[in-house]
């Protein structure tokens, strides 16, 4: 019960912060976002080219927590809401975020459909090298395989 408890308060804040920040308001959570996407070009099996997007949140025990983008302090956590557009292709399909020099490997997805989403969990090392442009989605099927490297999204206004 606590669990379930835990997990609707964390969507109720998320869900707050994401009507706060679509109204205008709440100045302190715009700059706990960070957005980012991916064009997911075909490297083999297809011709059509998919996309990923995202948006990076700090988080902490007690729910989102403002701080700056271009600071991610060691020892925070953040969490991923991610999406995917994907073509039609065979099934199944394995959809992956590695992340840095080291290729840390983050599985988004292992039965992905053509309009999927989720969340993650990361460490504020990954976060930091997601918000360098240092991460690639792949997207594998038997026959196919879609390639992109994650960009930060450059906010407008």
């Amino acid at each position: 019960m606590i669990g379930i408890r835990r997990a609707g308060a964390r969507a109720l804040v998320v869900g707050v912060a994401l009507a706060a920040i679509g109204s205008g308001g709440a100045t302190a959570a715009t700059s706990t976002w960070i957005d980012v996407h991916a064009r997911l070009s075909p490297v083999a099996g297809t011709k059509e080219a998919g996309k990923f997007s995202g948006t990076l949140i700090k988080v902490s025990h007690r729910g989102i927590t403002p701080g700056r983008p271009s600071v991610i302090p060691s020892g925070s956590r953040w969490q991923l809401a991610w999406s995917l557009s994907l073509p039609r292709l065979d099934q199944p399909m394995t959809a992956t975020l590695r992340v840095g020099s080291a290729r840390t490997t983050r599985v988004l997805c292992t039965r992905c459909s053509t309009k999927d989403r989720g969340t993650t969990l990361l460490t504020a090392r990954q976060a930091r090298s997601i918000s360098k442009g240092d991460a690639v989605v792949v997207v594998r099927t038997r026959s196919a395989t879609l390639h992109g490297h994650v960009k930060v999204s450059v906010a407008k206004g």
